[in-house]
C-alpha cells in the first residue's frame, strides 16, 4: 500500500483529535484492529463494541485487536477490552499510528481485575442455581396448577424472569445474588401453593 501524503495524515489526525476530544468528556465504546497500514479505530458513545468491530473490519481491520470501552486520561488512551487475546504489539502500533497523524498519545490496555476469579464464581453460582431449580421443578409444575390462579400467575412470572436471567452470560456477581434471592422467593411460593 502506498504511503499516505502529509495532507492525508493531517486530515486523519484532525478526525482523531475531534474524536478524542469527545472521549475526554465521556467514555466511548471502541474497536481498534491491526491493519496493513497500522490500525483501524472506530469509536462511538452509544454503538456497541460489536457493531464497531464490524465497522472496523469493513474499513480494513484484521481480526486481531481489542474492543470494549475507552477513556482518555491526559495523553494516555486507556482501553478496557471485553475480548481476550489482545495482541501484544497493539499499544506500540497505535502509538506510532497516532504520532504519525500529529496525535502523540500513549495507549494503555487495562487488565481486568480478578475477572477470572469472578467468572469462576459466577459460573459456580449459575450451575448451583440451575441444579436447585431442577430439583424443585416438579413441585413448581404442581404449584402452577394450584387453585389460587393469581398466586400461580405471579409464580409463573417469577419463574420466567429467573430462567431468562440465569441464561444471561453478562450477569455479574450482584446479578447472581439477585437471582439467589429470586430463587428463594420461587421456593417459598412453590411450597405455599403446593401445600394448598
Amino acid at each position: 500500500m502506498a504511503a499516505k501524503s502529509k495532507e492525508e495524515l493531517k486530515s486523519e489526525g484532525e478526525k482523531l483529535k475531534s474524536l478524542f476530544a469527545k472521549v475526554k468528556k465521556k467514555q466511548h465504546n471502541f474497536a481498534m484492529l491491526i491493519a496493513k497500514d497500522g490500525i483501524v479505530v472506530e469509536a462511538h458513545i452509544k454503538k456497541s463494541p460489536n457493531i464497531l468491530l464490524k465497522a472496523a473490519k469493513k474499513n480494513g481491520g484484521t481480526a486481531k485487536g481489542a474492543w470494549g470501552v475507552m477513556n482518555l486520561n491526559g495523553r494516555t488512551l486507556e482501553l478496557e477490552p471485553e475480548n481476550d487475546k489482545i495482541p501484544g504489539t497493539l499499544p506500540k502500533l497505535a502509538k506510532k499510528f497516532f504520532s504519525e497523524r500529529g496525535v502523540p498519545f500513549k495507549v494503555n490496555i487495562k487488565e481486568p481485575s480478578d475477572g477470572g476469579e469472578d467468572k469462576k464464581e459466577i459460573e459456580k453460582k449459575r450451575k448451583d442455581l440451575a441444579k436447585e431449580f431442577k430439583r424443585i421443578s416438579s413441585d413448581i409444575k404442581k404449584a402452577l396448577g394450584a387453585e389460587d390462579k393469581t398466586a400461580a400467575r405471579d409464580l409463573k412470572k417469577e419463574v420466567r424472569k429467573f430462567m431468562s436471567d440465569l441464561k444471561d452470560k453478562k450477569a455479574d456477581l450482584d446479578k447472581m445474588e439477585e437471582l439467589e434471592e429470586t430463587f428463594e422467593k420461587i421456593k417459598e411460593q412453590t411450597e405455599t401453593l403446593a401445600a394448598d
